[in-house]
């Protein structure tokens, strides 16, 4: 062995004991939790029962066709907790069984924006199924506009909006 051989020797075993070092401290270290206010902090992932109650409760108004009160609801949930995403799905969901396609796209992208697991088909919240057929219905609704008036800069920027939620669906994990 050469001299250089010997020093890239000595190299590697002084940064594998290192390496060694921290795997050590990282499984020893005590696990820190944060708690955000008025929530608690359950297997890493932040839950507020008041939050987790009125989605509920949300959910069950839709579920039961009381789409007033369920929309309340659901404004109060999106002015409360503005960094949520699963209002703004919620208030989609509404916009689906109010026949409103486009608006439903909005608050999809809004809720997208908000939490990308809407997209990842890996975690619980997925919505990728509904999302989809919801822009279907959405690019009838908006072809059908744009035919009667072809300059409606409204539904331009709404056809955007779509094209930018199909590459978003095209990129997940679906």
């Amino acid at each position: 062995m050469d001299k250089l051989d010997k020093i890239s020797f000595v190299v590697l075993v002084v940064l594998l004991v290192w390496i060694a070092a921290l795997v050590v401290r990282q499984i020893e270290a005590p696990q820190l939790e944060r708690q955000k206010p008025g929530g608690r902090i359950e297997s890493g992932i932040y839950s507020n029962p008041e939050f987790d109650k009125k989605t509920d409760t949300a959910r069950k108004l839709l579920a039961a066709g009381n789409l007033e009160l369920a929309e309340q609801l659901v404004k109060a949930l999106s002015a409360d907790f503005p960094y949520e995403g699963t209002p703004r799905v919620l208030l989609a969901d509404l916009y689906i069984r109010k026949q409103n396609p486009v608006a439903a796209m909005l608050e999809h992208k809004r809720g997208i924006e908000l939490n990308p697991d809407f997209l990842d088909k890996k975690t619980a919240l997925f919505q990728g199924k509904v999302i989809k057929r919801n822009l279907d219905d959405a690019l009838i609704a908006i072809e059908e506009a744009l035919q009667r008036n072809p300059a409606d800069s409204v539904m331009l920027e709404n056809k955007k909006t779509y094209n930018y939620l199909k590459r978003r669906i095209a990129g997940s994990c679906n």
